[in-house]
């Protein structure tokens, strides 16, 4: 089951969150998929964030596990200029390849819908085959490239999901 966390409302979300970012996103084998300049995120940076979080848009999606941890987390901006973007999504390495990921886009994809978005934008670095994969196969067509957009100079391709 798909949970919104609020942590600025639940103490608990703010520590569940805090774990999912310091043992997920720092992983170094994700942060290059997470991160434009490849730095850990710091406990300090993650309080100021799930604080403010609401005023910026940002909401937070995730599936727990059995024991309560988060097992895949998703990212959503929304703003009545720029639209709805789908920031970032991860799931545990030891959860993949169980459905969670699409389970999120889905809820995502939905959300915006709710929301009476008119599309979806991700931004997903170019060898993220994985992500890319599955953003494809829910629709989302490529637009625009960026190019040199992290610390090493990956590129970023820019997709688009018309609802």
């Amino acid at each position: 089951m798909i949970e919104e966390l609020r942590p600025e409302k639940n103490i608990g979300h703010f520590a569940l969150l805090k774990e999912a970012y310091i043992g997920l996103f720092n992983d170094p084998r994700n942060l290059p998929m997470l991160s434009f300049t490849l730095r850990p995120f710091s406990e300090e940076t993650l309080d100021a964030w799930f604080r403010a979080h609401v005023e910026h848009g940002v909401s937070y999606y995730s599936e727990m596990d059995g024991a309560g941890r988060i097992s895949g987390l998703a990212l959503t901006r929304t703003d009545p200029v720029t639209g709805f973007e789908f920031l970032s999504l991860v799931v545990r390495r030891e959860c993949r390849r169980k459905g969670i990921g699409r389970r999120l886009t889905e809820h995502v994809i939905g959300k915006a819908r709710t929301l009476e978005y008119k599309a979806i934008d991700v931004a997903v670095y170019a060898e993220n085959v994985p992500m890319l994969k599955l953003v494809l196969d829910e629709g989302f067509i490529p637009i625009r490239m960026s190019h040199n957009m992290r610390a090493d100079g990956a590129d970023l391709v820019h997709l688009r999901k018309v609802l």
